[in-house]
C-alpha cells in the first residue's frame, strides 16, 4: 500500500470528496464504532476523520488490523478498500459499487443566463418596488454610468435582493453606453460560471474556450454595448484554479490588457459578498471600481415597514382574488404589524417584508406565518406565479443551500435547519437539546460561519446579562420557509433519513415539557400569559411540530395504540443504527384527542362539545390553524390520512364551528353536511344533532333562502328524531 494512503486518509477522502457514497452507504460515527469495536465517543471519531493527519490512537490501531479493515470495507460493500495505492484507484473501486449516475441530480444543468434588451420584456411579472429599491436602482445605474473602469464590483450582502436589482437597471442606464444587460448565476457549483460563459460566447457567435475566444467576447461586449452582470459572486472559488478557469481568464485579460485606457464604461458588474475566507475577489484596484455607498439602501426604515407591507398585501390580494381586497384591517394585518414591530424581528429588507405580505394574502392558508410547512405551502396559488423579485430571492437562497449540502462539514446547514423550525426564534437551550440527541458536529465553527457568512440574515441576540453568549437566533420568515422546503426535498431523496422529523419531534417534546412553566413563555414566544395561563401557546405549538414530525413518513402500516399516552412514544429511538419509522396514527390521535380536545378545549374522553379555545379564549384563528395542521396536506376540509377514522365526524364539526366563528358560512355548512353524512347511520340523536348544526349555519347566513332552508332542515331533523328513522331528504 502506498504510504500516503493511510487508512484514516482513505476514510477522510471518501467523506470529503466522495460524500455521496458516504451518505448512501449510511456511514456514521456510530456505525464505525460498532464495526471497529472501539469505545470512543462519536465526536472523537468525527474529529479524527476531519483531521486525518492527527488520528487518535484507538481509531488508528483498530484500522491497522485486518479485522477492522474488513469490517469497514463491508460497510462500503467494497472488499480490498484498504489495498488501493492511489486516490484514483480508490475512486474507481468505489464507483464500481456506487455509480455516479445513481446520485440524485444536484446540479442545475441549464445555464443560468438572462439577457435583457432595452426594448424587450422580461419573463414574469413585477411587484411594486419600495421607495428604497427604486432609489437603489437609480443610484446603481448612476454609479455604472459614471464609472470609467472596465470592472465594477458591488459587495452586496447575501439575500438582500441585489440579484433582482441588477436585472432592473437597464432602463436607467445611459442608452449611448448600454443597450443590453446579460446576467449570469452559477448552475454548477463545482465549476461556477463555466456553462454560463459558454452560453454567452455562443450567443455572440464566439467559438472556442481559449484566450483568443475570450478576447473576442470582450470585443463583442464593447461593440454591442452589453453589460455582463455576474451575480452570486461569493461562489467564485479562488482556491481552485480549474473551477473558474473561464471567468478567471476573462478578469485577467481585462486587467492585463489595460482596457481602462480604451473604454469609458464598465464591461462587467460583479455582485456578491466575499466568502468567509476573504479570498473571493481577484480584482486589481487600478481596473475595478468598488461600490461602497449602496448597501444602506437595502433596508426599509422601521417607520415605513408596515406601510410597505400593506401596499404589497393589497397588491397580492388583488392578484389572487381578481381585484377584491379582504381583511385590509383584520387579524392578518394586525398580526403582521405585531411581528414587524418585534425588537427581535430580522425583516428589514424589502424582499423580506414583501414575502410576509405574499404569505398573508393567501386566504386559503390559516398558518400563513408558519415556516415549518415550507415555502410553497405559504405561497399557495397565485395567478402568473410569483413576481420576479421573489423568484430571484428563491434562486439565490436555493443556490446557497446547495453549496452547503455539497460541502464536507455540514454543521452550518444543520444549524440553519434548526433555526428554520422556529416560529419566531430559536433559543440556545433548544439548540443544546438538539446537540444532546444528535451526532457530534463542530458547533463553535457553525456559530462562526453564521456570524461571518450570514451576519446580515441570521441575527444572534446576546445575553443581556453577560453580553457575550447568545440567547437566541432569528432569521426572516421567507428564508426559514425555503430551508424547510429544501430539507423536505432531501427527505424525499433519502427516505431513510428522518432528521427533519426528528428535529420537529424534539421541539414538540421540549415544548410539551415546558407547558406548565409560565416563566418560560417570554423566552420562547412574543406573548404574555393569557389569563395567567401559558399552556395554550406551548400546546398549540406542540401540535404544529408533532404534525411536522410525521410529514415525511411514507408507507407506514399499522394503527394507533389502543391506549394513548400523554405524548407520542419516543419514535426516533435508533435501532441498529437505523432510525425507527414513526407512527403517524399515534401522533395524529394524540394531537387531536389529547392535546386539542382534552388539553386545549377542556373535553373529557370521548366528548367534543366544549370549545374552550374559541369560546373562552377567543382564539378563533388559532383553532382554524390547528385544525388545518391536522388536515390532509394542511387543508381544512379533509382530515389527515393518519387521522383516527372514529374522529372524522367530530373533526368536521370542529371545522364547521371554526368556519362559523370566522364568518365563512358556506364552508361551515359544507363541513356540517360532511359530519352529518357520517353520523346519520349512528341513530336519531346523532343525526338530529348534526342537522341542527347545518340549520345553525344557514340561520347565521341570514338570507331569506337560507332561513327557509334552515326551517326545512329543522323540520326534517325533528321528524327523524320523533320517528326514530332517518329522513332521506335530510
Amino acid at each position: 500500500m502506498n504510504q500516503t494512503l493511510l487508512p484514516t486518509r482513505i476514510l477522510a477522502y471518501i467523506k470529503s470528496d466522495l460524500d455521496d457514497i458516504w451518505r448512501r452507504a449510511n456511514i456514521t460515527a456510530g456505525a464505525l464504532r460498532v464495526a471497529l469495536d472501539i469505545d470512543l465517543k462519536p465526536y472523537v471519531v468525527t474529529r479524527s476523520l476531519n483531521e486525518p493527519g492527527k488520528p487518535c490512537e484507538p481509531l488508528w490501531s483498530a484500522l491497522q488490523t485486518k479485522k477492522g479493515q474488513e469490517a469497514v470495507a463491508k460497510l462500503f460493500k467494497a472488499p480490498g478498500l484498504f489495498n488501493v495505492e492511489s486516490l484514483p484507484e480508490l475512486t474507481e473501486l468505489l464507483r464500481r459499487v456506487w455509480p455516479t449516475e445513481d446520485r440524485p441530480a444536484k446540479q442545475v444543468t441549464t445555464p443560468k443566463v438572462v439577457a435583457i434588451e432595452r426594448d424587450g420584456v422580461q419573463e414574469g411579472w413585477l411587484a411594486t418596488n419600495s421607495a428604497t429599491e427604486d432609489l437603489l436602482i437609480q443610484r446603481l445605474a448612476a454609479e455604472i454610468d459614471a464609472c470609467r473602469l472596465p470592472l465594477i464590483y458591488w459587495p452586496a450582502p447575501r439575500f438582500c435582493g441585489a440579484n433582482f436589482i441588477s436585472r432592473e437597471i437597464l432602463p436607467d442606464l445611459d442608452p449611448s453606453k448600454f443597450q443590453r444587460v446579460i446576467a449570469i448565476s452559477p448552475s454548477n457549483l463545482n465549476k461556477p460560471y463555466e456553462a454560463e460563459l459558454s452560453e454567452v460566447r455562443r450567443a455572440f457567435g464566439v467559438e472556442g474556450r481559449d484566450d483568443e475566444s475570450l478576447r473576442a467576447l470582450i470585443g463583442k461586449l464593447e461593440e454591442s454595448k452589453t453589460l455582463l452582470v455576474v451575480n452570486d459572486y461569493e461562489h467564485f472559488q479562488d482556491e481552485v484554479v480549474e473551477a473558474n478557469l473561464s471567468l478567471r481568464r476573462l478578469i485577467t485579460l481585462i486587467q492585463r490588457n489595460n482596457l481602462s485606457a480604451r473604454t469609458d464604461h464598465p464591461l462587467i458588474l460583479f455582485i456578491g459578498s466575499t466568502d468567509v475566507r476573504g479570498q473571493t475577489v481577484l480584482f486589481d484596484v487600478a481596473h475595478c471600481h468598488k461600490l461602497t455607498n449602496l448597501n444602506h439602501l437595502l433596508s426599509v426604515p422601521r417607520p415605513e415597514r408596515f406601510d410597505f407591507f400593506m401596499e404589497q398585501f393589497d397588491l397580492f390580494q388583488a392578484k389572487r382574488w381578481h381585484g377584491h381586497l379582504y381583511d385590509h384591517n383584520g387579524f392578518r394585518t394586525k398580526r403582521a404589524r405585531l411581528q414587524l414591530n418585534l425588537k427581535n424581528n430580522r425583516e428589514k429588507r424589502p424582499i423580506d417584508i414583501r414575502l410576509r405580505a405574499l404569505f398573508a394574502s393567501n386566504r386559503d392558508n390559516y398558518a400563513y406565518f408558519d415556516p415549518t410547512g415550507g415555502f410553497m405551502k405559504l405561497v399557495g396559488t397565485l395567478d402568473g406565479g410569483i413576481p420576479r423579485q421573489v423568484q430571484r430571492y428563491v434562486d439565490e437562497v436555493a443556490l446557497y443551500l446547495k453549496s452547503k449540502t455539497l460541502g464536507m462539514n455540514q454543521a452550518d446547514i444543520r444549524v440553519l435547519r434548526w433555526i428554520s423550525t422556529a416560529m419566531y426564534w430559536l433559543t440556545v437551550p433548544a439548540i443544546k437539546e438538539f446537540c444532546r440527541v444528535t451526532t457530534y458536529f463542530d458547533f463553535p465553527r457553525a456559530k462562526r460561519i453564521l456570524k461571518e457568512d450570514l451576519g446580515d440574515v441570521v441575527q444572534v441576540h446576546p445575553n443581556p446579562e453577560s453580553g457575550k453568549e447568545p440567547i437566541m437566533y432569528t432569521a426572516p420568515l421567507g428564508f426559514r420557509a425555503i430551508i424547510q422546503d429544501h430539507w423536505k426535498e432531501e427527505a424525499r431523496t433519502y427516505p431513510k433519513r428522518c432528521d427533519r422529523g426528528m428535529t420537529h419531534y424534539i421541539v414538540a417534546r421540549r415544548l410539551h415539557n415546558l407547558r406548565h412553566q409560565k416563566v418560560m413563555l417570554n423566552h420562547e414566544f412574543p406573548y404574555e400569559a393569557h389569563w395567567g395561563r401559558s399552556r395554550m401557546y406551548f400546546l398549540s405549538e406542540c401540535i404544529r411540530h408533532l404534525v411536522r414530525s410525521v410529514e415525511d413518513a411514507k408507507g407506514f402500516e399499522g394503527e394507533a395504540p389502543k391506549v394513548l399516552g400523554d405524548f407520542p412514544t419516543d419514535i426516533y429511538t435508533r435501532r441498529n443504527g437505523e432510525p425507527v419509522q414513526p407512527n403517524p396514527h399515534e401522533v395524529l390521535s394524540i394531537c387531536y384527542e389529547k392535546l386539542f380536545q382534552a388539553e386545549l378545549n377542556g373535553n373529557t374522553a370521548g366528548s367534543s362539545g366544549s370549545r374552550a379555545l374559541s369560546n373562552r379564549h377567543g382564539a378563533y384563528h388559532l383553532t382554524a390553524e390547528l385544525l388545518q395542521l391536522m388536515g390532509s396536506h394542511d387543508g381544512l376540509m379533509t382530515p389527515h390520512w393518519a387521522f383516527p377514522e372514529s374522529k372524522h365526524a367530530p373533526y368536521y364539526d370542529d371545522v364547521g364551528f371554526a368556519k362559523l366563528d370566522l364568518g365563512e358560512l358556506d364552508a361551515a355548512k359544507s363541513a356540517f353536511v360532511k359530519a352529518h353524512s357520517i353520523v346519520r347511520a349512528r341513530g336519531r340523536l346523532a343525526e338530529a344533532d348534526a342537522m341542527l348544526n347545518i340549520a345553525l349555519a344557514l340561520t347565521v347566513k341570514g338570507s331569506a333562502p337560507a332561513l327557509i332552508e334552515a326551517g326545512h332542515v329543522i323540520e326534517f331533523g325533528e321528524c327523524a328524531y320523533r320517528s326514530g328513522g332517518r329522513s332521506r331528504k335530510a
